[in-house]
C-alpha cells in the first residue's frame, strides 16, 4: 500500500465552489478572505489543480533561507553549512524565525502574546526578530514554527566571511602597503545605533557617518577587525562601499569612437511627439556630475540648484557635460535647435543637484535622505539618477543604497525615483545565457531597489551617427582589458539600427533575490542632448557637426532621463485630465502597463516573453501609456489608494475585487499593479494580482510568464502584469490578494488600459 504523503499548500479561491471544493481537499485548515492554507494528500494535488477558479501553489518541504549573504542565485556552487536550531541562553539575540506556512491572523496573535516584534521579513515565510533567551525557547515551541536559528555572520555578509577566514593576524606586513577601505553596516534596530558607536570608537575604528540604523566607517584593508564587526549581532548587513560613477561612464570604453561629422534630424524624444502633455507643470530633480545653465534649452526653466560636491564654492557647472547631456533628455525645449532636439517633457522644469567635486569624482552625501529631501522640498515628483555603484564580486545584491531609496520613497510615497540600471552587461564567460549572448546578474546599486524604476538601454535606429559603423567586437573590459562581448552573433552586432535589440552594455537581471530587473528599457546608444560648452569634446561619443550646442552620448545614463521625462507626461495626465494627485506606484504601473516587447534575440535570450531578465517589462512606448490622439480608442481606469485608507491592506488573506466588462470584441486589454514596499531585501509585504473570466472561469496570474525558480504566485515582485490579447467579450473579476503582511497598512497602484473596450463594471473606480 503506498505511503500518504501531505504537502502543505495554499490554494487561492476566486468562486464558492472553489472555496468548497478546497474545503474537501485540505485538511488542519485556515480559511482567509482570499485563499485557504493547510495540507493535502499529494494524490488529490492534480484534482484540485483542475478546479475552475482556484490557484494552488505547493510549499516546499525544505528551503534554503536567502539573507543578504547567503544567496543561491549567486552562489550556486556554494554549499551553505546549516545553521544549528539554537538559542543563545546568555543574552537578547537576533534571530530567524522559519514558519509552516504564510504568516495567519492567529499565528502573529500568538508571537505578540509573548512580546515579539517582526523586524523584516525574509522570503519564504520567515520572520527576524530580537528574542531574549525566554522568548526563543516559548516561540521555538509553538505549533506553528517550524525552526528558529540565530542569525550569524554569513548572514551578515558572505563575502565579507570569505574574505575573513584568511585575514592575517596582523593588518600590515613589511614592504606592503595596506589601503584605506570603506564599509558599510545596516543594524537590525535603530535603537542600537549608538551601543554600535560606543565599540567602533573604542576599538579606534574611524566612523564617517551615522544615522538611525546606518553607519559608515574605515577600515585598513585586511584588518582583523573586520571580522569581530562582523560578528555583533545588532549587525543585519555588513558591505563594503564602492565608488559612485556616472553610468555612461563604462560606456566611454567603446573602441575607437571618433568625433564624426554625420547628421541627425531627432531624438529619442519623438516617442512622445504625439501625446498632448510636454510636462507643463512638473518639475523634475536631477542628481549629477553639474549643468551648463547658460545652455538655450533650459532658459527660464531652471527653479533651482545645489552643489553637493563643490560646496565650499557653490559652483554646480559641468565640466563633465554628463549632467547637461542627461538634462537635455528629460526636458530640453529645443530653443538652439529651431526645436528639433527636444527632450521627452520640454514644458517641465528643473531643480539640478550638483555631485561632481573638485576632484572630478562623483560625492554623494553619507546619508542620502539629506539628498532626496531637498529633491522633494523643490517641489520635484519626479527624480532623475544616472549613477550607481557595482560590486563585480556579488552583482545585482541588494546594497545598503537601495534600502535607502526604498525607505525614502516608502515614506514619501508620491515621488518617483527613475534610477538607470548601470552599463555592466558582459558576455565574456555567460553562465546563465548561451554562448555570444549578455549574462545575467549585473545590475547596479541602487537600481536593485524595489521601489524606484529602473531602467535599461536599448539600441537605437540611427543610422548615421558616431557609432554607425562600430560592433559591439571592440568593447574591452576596464579591469581585464578582455573583450566584453567576444563571440557571434553579439560582437559582429552593430551598436545602432536595430531598436528591437538590446544595447549590449545595459545591466540585466534579476536581482539576488530574484526580482525583475530593469523594470523598463529605453533608447541609450547614440543619444543626441545638450551639450556643455565646458566640458571636453573627448567625454562625448560624439560631437553634432550642424549645432555645437549638441553632442552624442549613450548609456543607462541616457536611456534613464528619456524615462523620467516620460513619467512627468504621465503625471501632468493625472493632475489635469483625471484630477488626481499620484502617487509613485501609480506613475510606475502606468509606464510599465505601456511597455512593448523587444523582439531581438539578444533582448529575450531563450526567454521570449515578458517579463525577463533582460528588458524586464519591455521597452516603454508613450502611445499605449496614456489617451492620446493617436488611439482615440485607448480607455485607462485606475485605483491609487494611497491617500484612501479604505483601499489598504490591513490584514493576511485580505483582497480587493474590481470588475469589468467588455461588450464588444477588445484588441487588448493590460493590467499593472504596483506598491511602494516596505525597505528591505526582498518583499516585505506581498501583494498579488489575479483576473477571471467570469463566464469560461479562465484564470491568468500576475507575472505568470516569468522566468521562476519557485513555482508558486510571484512571490518577489512588487511590480506584476496581466496581458491579453484579443480578450473574449464578458466580465472580468481583478482581484489584489494579500500574501504576506510584515506591517501594514500597504496601499497600491492598479491601472487598467484597453482599447476597443468597454468598461463597465460598477465596481470599478466610482
Amino acid at each position: 500500500m503506498k505511503k500518504m504523503v501531505k504537502k502543505r499548500v495554499i490554494a487561492s479561491y476566486f468562486t464558492d465552489e472553489a472555496l468548497n471544493k478546497a474545503k474537501e481537499k485540505i485538511d488542519q485548515l485556515n480559511v482567509t478572505n482570499s485563499f485557504v492554507f493547510g495540507e493535502i494528500d499529494e494524490n488529490d494535488i492534480p484534482l484540485l489543480k483542475k478546479q475552475k477558479g482556484i490557484i494552488l501553489d505547493i510549499l516546499e518541504d525544505d528551503q534554503v533561507i536567502e539573507t543578504s549573504g547567503r544567496s543561491t542565485l549567486l552562489d550556486r556552487d556554494l554549499q551553505f553549512e546549516a545553521p544549528m536550531n539554537v538559542i543563545d541562553q546568555n543574552q537578547p539575540n537576533f534571530y530567524i524565525l522559519e514558519l509552516k506556512g504564510p504568516l495567519l491572523k492567529e499565528w502573529r496573535n500568538q508571537i505578540d502574546k509573548n512580546g515579539v516584534k517582526l523586524l523584516t521579513s525574509i522570503p519564504y515565510n520567515n520572520f527576524t526578530a530580537k528574542l531574549t533567551p525566554e522568548q526563543a525557547t516559548i516561540v521555538k515551541d509553538l505549533p506553528f514554527v517550524k525552526n528558529i536559528r540565530l542569525y550569524d555572520e554569513v548572514d551578515t555578509n558572505r563575502v565579507a566571511f570569505d574574505k575573513a577566514a584568511d585575514l592575517p593576524t596582523s593588518a600590515s606586513a613589511p614592504g606592503i602597503e595596506l589601503k584605506m577601505i570603506t564599509y558599510e553596516i545596516l543594524l537590525h534596530e535603530k535603537d542600537d545605533l549608538q551601543k554600535i558607536l560606543n565599540w567602533l570608537n573604542s576599538n579606534h575604528v574611524n566612523v564617517a557617518s551615522a544615522n538611525e540604523n546606518k553607519i559608515r566607517f574605515y577600515l585598513i584593508e585586511n584588518s582583523p577587525l573586520l571580522r569581530e564587526i562582523r560578528r555583533l549581532p545588532e549587525i543585519a548587513i555588513l558591505q563594503e562601499f564602492t565608488p559612485i560613477v556616472p553610468d555612461n561612464e563604462v560606456s566611454r570604453l567603446l573602441m575607437g569612437i571618433d568625433l564624426s561629422n554625420n547628421s541627425n534630424t531627432s531624438t529619442g524624444s519623438d516617442i512622445v511627439s504625439n501625446i498632448s502633455q510636454a510636462g507643463d507643470g512638473q518639475i523634475i530633480a536631477i542628481a549629477d556630475t553639474g549643468i551648463y545653465d547658460a545652455h538655450p534649452d533650459f532658459a527660464g526653466r531652471i527653479v533651482g540648484t545645489s552643489s553637493w560636491g563643490r560646496r565650499n564654492t557653490n559652483d554646480h557647472s559641468d565640466p563633465n557635460g554628463h549632467g547637461t547631456h542627461v538634462t537635455g533628455s528629460v526636458l530640453g525645449d529645443g530653443s538652439a535647435s529651431g526645436g528639433k532636439i527636444r527632450g521627452t517633457a520640454p514644458k517641465a522644469k528643473l531643480f539640478f543637484q550638483s555631485l561632481l567635486d573638485h576632484n572630478g569624482e562623483f560625492y554623494l552625501p553619507s546619508n542620502l535622505v539629506n539628498l532626496f529631501d531637498e529633491a522633494y522640498q523643490s517641489g520635484a515628483r519626479v527624480y532623475s539618477n544616472s549613477w550607481g555603484e557595482f560590486e563585480r564580486e556579488r552583482p545585482s545584491i541588494y546594497r545598503i543604497v537601495s534600502f535607502e531609496v526604498d525607505d525614502y520613497v516608502f515614506k514619501h510615497p508620491d515621488i518617483l525615483i527613475v534610477r538607470s540600471a548601470g552599463n555592466y552587461g558582459i558576455a565574456m564567460d555567460p553562465t546563465n545565457t548561451p554562448k555570444g549572448y549578455v549574462d545575467w546578474l549585473s545590475i547596479n546599486s541602487p537600481g536593485s531597489c524595489k521601489n524606484g524604476l529602473t531602467v535599461g538601454a536599448a539600441r537605437t535606429s540611427r543610422t548615421d551617427g558616431p557609432s554607425k559603423d562600430r560592433v559591439w567586437g571592440l568593447w574591452r573590459d576596464r579591469q581585464t582589458g578582455r573583450l566584453r562581448f567576444p563571440d557571434p552573433p553579439l560582437s559582429t552586432d552593430k551598436v545602432c539600427g536595430d531598436p528591437e535589440c538590446m544595447a549590449a552594455f545595459s545591466s540585466r537581471g534579476p536581482t539576488d533575490d530574484y526580482r525583475i530587473k530593469p523594470d523598463v528599457v529605453a533608447p541609450g546608444t547614440d543619444i543626441l542632448s545638450t551639450k556643455s560648452d565646458i566640458a571636453p569634446n573627448g567625454n562625448f561619443w560624439g560631437l553634432y557637426p550642424e549645432n555645437d550646442k549638441y553632442a552624442y552620448m549613450g548609456g543607462t545614463s541616457m536611456a534613464t532621463p528619456l524615462v523620467a521625462g516620460c513619467a512627468a507626461l504621465v503625471r501632468e495626465y493625472y493632475i489635469k485630465d483625471r484630477n488626481h494627485e499620484p502617487s509613485a506606484a501609480l506613475l510606475k504601473a502606468t509606464l510599465i502597463n505601456s511597455t512593448k516587447m523587444l523582439n531581438g534575440e539578444d533582448s529575450t535570450a531563450q526567454h521570449n516573453k515578458l517579463p525577463n531578465y533582460h528588458q524586464g517589462f519591455g521597452f516603454v512606448y508613450m502611445t499605449q501609456t496614456i489617451p492620446n490622439k493617436m488611439n482615440q480608442n485607448f480607455k485607462l481606469e485606475f485605483v491609487d489608494s494611497w491617500k484612501d485608507p479604505d483601499k489598504k491592506f490591513d490584514d493576511l488573506g485580505q483582497r480587493f475585487h474590481y470588475e469589468l466588462s467588455c461588450s464588444s470584441n477588445g484588441s487588448f486589454l493590460r493590467i499593472c499593479m504596483a506598491y511602494n514596499d516596505l525597505p528591505g531585501r526582498g518583499l516585505q509585504n506581498n501583494l498579488n494580482l489575479s483576473l477571471m473570466h467570469r463566464e469560461s472561469g479562465q484564470l491568468w496570474q500576475g507575472n505568470q510568464d516569468r522566468l521562476s525558480h519557485i513555482k508558486i504566485r510571484d512571490p518577489d515582485n512588487n511590480v506584476e502584469i496581466i496581458r491579453l490579447e484579443n480578450p473574449p467579450v464578458g466580465t472580468y473579476d481583478i482581484f489584489i490578494d494579500c500574501m504576506n503582511l510584515l506591517h501594514g497598512p500597504q496601499d497600491f497602484a492598479l491601472v487598467v488600459t484597453a482599447e476597443n473596450f468597454v468598461i463597465t463594471g460598477e465596481n470599478f473606480l466610482k
